[in-house]
């Protein structure tokens, strides 16, 4: 008597296909489109549209590029017209302020010195000559205040002076057109005598190679000289000749209306009371120095 097999229809059969039923997926209903606006349906439809359209050839010499260029060009004559009939419509005394005010700045700010006025400004100056134009040209000097310290002073080394006065005017004939201005030429352009020591032997080189130097220059040269001095009866004739120093401008002391002008010139930037009398100020001043005053010394 044997066991009984399984029928292929017993439990087992069943529990499979039960498995098999579960690991089927349920179905689903399908998500609803999303809803798109105008504005969006118009950009695809464009950006669908540009891709479909073809690529322009040649890309070099194209004449739709052409016609862009042209147009662009259009529109730039157009605003150069437009900016010119501004500037044609503007006021003639507007236009002549503005004209003014760039002159100014380039030429600089007016230096009052008493009674003279000159437009000149630190580091430049208006070059002027009798034959040529005006010049807007730069102030050059070997001394940096800012490195000098009170009480320095400047030795006389063996030919180092002459080398100097050469290398100043090679400078200014190359930045022509320029001025060279020494002041205090005193110092060295006194009148000649026998020296007994080096230093007066150096002073009488550095003027001879000065006046070398000035021989070098004529008149339509666009290289000028100026010098100053408070004496000039010291200084030796052969430098202050025709031909060296033509024009010689003397500047007188003061009088009453020039200091009144000094006086304005040091005070316009105070502010004063109203009630403040000058004039008594300087009647009082005088009061209390009656002796020994230099005539002339006060208004």
């Amino acid at each position: 008597m044997g066991q009984n097999q399984s029928a292929p229809g017993g439990p087992g059969g069943a529990d499979k296909k039960k498995d098999g039923q579960d690991k089927k997926k349920k179905w689903e209903p399908p998500a609803p489109p999303p809803r798109v606006g105008k504005k969006q349906k118009k950009r695809d439809a464009a950006s669908s549209l540009g891709a479909k359209l073809p690529t322009v050839t040649p890309s070099a010499r194209c004449r739709l590029r052409l016609l862009k260029l042209e147009r662009v060009k259009d529109y730039l004559l157009m605003e150069h017209e437009f900016v010119q009939n501004q500037e044609r419509l503007k006021p003639q005394d507007e236009r002549n302020e503005e004209d003014r005010s760039k002159v100014d700045d380039l030429r600089g700010s007016p230096l009052s010195v008493g009674s003279l006025e000159e437009i000149i400004d630190e580091n430049h100056a208006i070059v002027s000559s009798a034959v040529g134009p005006e010049y807007y040209v730069s102030i050059l000097s070997f001394v940096d205040k800012s490195q000098l310290e009170p009480g320095c002073s400047v030795l006389l080394h063996n030919k180092v002076c002459p080398k100097l006065v050469r290398e100043l005017f090679r400078v200014a004939d190359e930045m022509a057109p320029s001025i060279v201005f020494i002041d205090e030429i005193d110092a060295i352009g006194t009148k000649r005598y026998d020296s007994h020591s080096g230093g007066e032997r150096e002073i009488q080189r550095t003027m001879l190679e000065l006046l070398n130097q000035m021989d070098g220059f004529d008149a339509m040269s666009e290289v000028k000289v100026i010098m100053a001095t408070n004496r000039i009866e010291t200084l030796d004739p052969a430098l202050i000749r025709p031909g060296r120093i033509d024009r010689k401008i003397e500047f007188p002391l003061p009088d009453a209306k020039t200091k009144r002008r000094i006086f304005g010139i040091h005070t316009s930037d105070m502010c004063p009371p109203p009630q403040a009398d000058f004039r008594k100020a300087k009647e009082k001043v005088l009061y209390k120095k009656k002796e020994g005053v230099p005539e002339g010394l006060y208004m």
